[in-house]
C-alpha cells in the first residue's frame, strides 16, 4: 500500500510532496469551503466565499464546482449572476477578487418572487506553472429592481469545492 503526503492550503510544495500529490488517487478534493448565512443587499458584485492557498501543480486538471446555488430577490424579473473567478500565484497570500480572471458563471432570471432556481457552476482550472491558487464565489445584481441576495442557511448550505482530476492531456478536441 502506498502512503501518501496531505498538503495543507498554504503549505509549501517540494519534490517529495509533490511526488505525492502526483501519485494520489484521481477526483480528490484538494479544498473545499462552506458557508450557511445570506449575504444581502447585494448590488454590485460581491464575494461571498473564497478559497485561498491551494496548492496547484502545472499539467494538472482541477474541477472548481459549487453545490446548487440560490440567488435570490424581492421581486419579479430580477436577473442575477454567480461567478468563479481565480487567481494564481507562486506564494502565499494572493487573495482572489471580484477583478480576478472569471472562470464560469450562472445567471438566473427570477421568474416569481421567492421562487430561485437552483444552479450549480462547474469549470477546469488547468495551471501552467506550479503555485498557489485562490478561488472566489461571487455574486452581482443585473437588473436594478429590487433587493438582491445570494442566499445560504444551515440547512440549504453553500459549497465551493476544487478537486484535482489526475493529468491534463492538453486540448485534444477539434473545433467546428
Amino acid at each position: 500500500m502506498t502512503a501518501y503526503t496531505l498538503v495543507a492550503a498554504g503549505a509549501p510544495i517540494n519534490a517529495s510532496t509533490a511526488n505525492d500529490i502526483i501519485g494520489a488517487s484521481l477526483n480528490r478534493v484538494v479544498a473545499r469551503a462552506r458557508r450557511t448565512t445570506a449575504k444581502t443587499p447585494i448590488t454590485t458584485e460581491s464575494g461571498f466565499l473564497r478559497l485561498d492557498d491551494i496548492p496547484v501543480i502545472s499539467g494538472r486538471t482541477y474541477e472548481i464546482c459549487t453545490s446548487p446555488l440560490t440567488l435570490d430577490s424581492s421581486v419579479d424579473n430580477e436577473v442575477g449572476v454567480a461567478r468563479i473567478r481565480a487567481v494564481q500565484s507562486a506564494s502565499v497570500g494572493t487573495p482572489a477578487t471580484t477583478s480576478s480572471t472569471q472562470l464560469g458563471q450562472m445567471r438566473e432570471f427570477q421568474d416569481a418572487n421567492a421562487n430561485a432556481d437552483l444552479n450549480t457552476i462547474q469549470v477546469y482550472y488547468y495551471p501552467v506553472a506550479d503555485g498557489f491558487l485562490s478561488v472566489l464565489l461571487s455574486a452581482a445584481r443585473i437588473t436594478a429592481l429590487g433587493t438582491f441576495q445570494f442566499f445560504a442557511s444551515a440547512t440549504e448550505p453553500c459549497d465551493l469545492i476544487v478537486r484535482q482530476l489526475g493529468t491534463d492531456p492538453g486540448d485534444t478536441g477539434v473545433s467546428l
